[in-house]
């Protein structure tokens, strides 16, 4: 935080002029705080990064908007702006709290891991030892809630376990016949 992403930057992971040059017309801006942060501090420290990331967008507001939909993000892309899509990378910064989740929706967040380095309270990670047995029953209601509002559940990150436990619960996948279905 603090850097202006308008600049060229050497070191970091994106800038505006490097998005432009590499042609991310609509990159995934994920707030990840480290999982070592629980609680309300995760909640605080996400708050942060969209803020930080709110002053990005205004002040840059004739090379980058937010875009909430797909249908923003081909309108934005069309007026040759950058199509910011927000992320939450790790479901611990939820507080095991819908209403947080839902608040995070309110401010234009529309995907998020449900898990990232270590497990959290309601669902095991790709990278910890396994403590739920995948989702539990208010994880299945995480991945519920996110479907009813149209968020992306992005499944890096978790468990073997978890993953088939959010696809046994989610109502917004496309099952296709195996030779039809496509990478992108």
């Amino acid at each position: 935080m603090g850097e202006d992403l308008g600049k060229r930057h050497d070191a970091g992971h994106v800038d505006i002029p490097r998005l432009r040059e590499d042609a991310m017309h609509a990159p995934f801006f994920a707030f990840w705080v480290p999982v070592f942060f629980r609680g309300a501090e995760a909640v605080r420290r996400t708050l942060d990064l969209r803020d930080a990331m709110q002053s990005v967008l205004d002040r840059h507001k004739e090379q980058i908007e937010l875009a909430t939909t797909a249908a923003d993000i081909q309108r934005i892309v069309k007026t040759h702006k950058i199509a910011a899509f927000l992320t939450i990378e790790g479901g611990h910064a939820i507080d095991d709290d819908l209403r947080v989740l839902r608040m995070y929706y309110q401010l234009g967040i529309r995907s998020m891991t449900l898990t990232h380095a270590r497990n959290n309270n309601w669902a095991d990670s790709a990278n910890d030892t396994p403590v739920h047995n995948g989702l539990t029953e208010f994880g299945n209601e995480v991945v519920r809630e996110m479907n009813r509002l149209g968020m992306l559940v992005d499944l890096a990150h978790v468990s073997d376990k978890t993953f088939y436990d959010a696809l046994e619960v989610t109502s917004r996948t496309q099952r296709r016949p195996r030779q039809q279905r496509r990478l992108f």
